[in-house]
């Protein structure tokens, strides 16, 4: 039988779901500015590494793609990878309007 939870949890006597302080902490981390600026920084290099100059809306794209890595990817893990999926996928949805 599979977890109904992938994070650590306790019940009190009410029957109210506590998330250990440890665990919240870890999954807020998740979203940070740190992230997003390492995120853009990776996006300009991937630019610069195929001779395309930086696109007017990058700060869209940006967004777009941190968003994309922070729900999709792996929140201790990631790579440029990562990134390189979700620019391939802000094209995509591009594409499709």
């Amino acid at each position: 039988m599979g977890r109904l939870f992938k994070f650590p949890v306790t019940f009190n006597v009410q029957k109210r779901i506590i998330i250990k302080p440890e665990t919240m902490a870890k999954k807020l981390t998740n979203w940070t500015v740190e992230k997003k600026d390492e995120i853009e920084r990776i996006l300009i290099s991937m630019w610069a590494s195929i001779a395309m100059d930086i696109p007017e809306n990058y700060e869209d794209i940006v967004q777009d793609c941190y968003e994309d890595v922070c729900t999709t990817a792996d929140p201790e893990n990631w790579s440029d990878g990562d990134v390189a999926i979700a620019f391939r996928r802000w094209i995509e949805n591009q594409s499709s309007r």
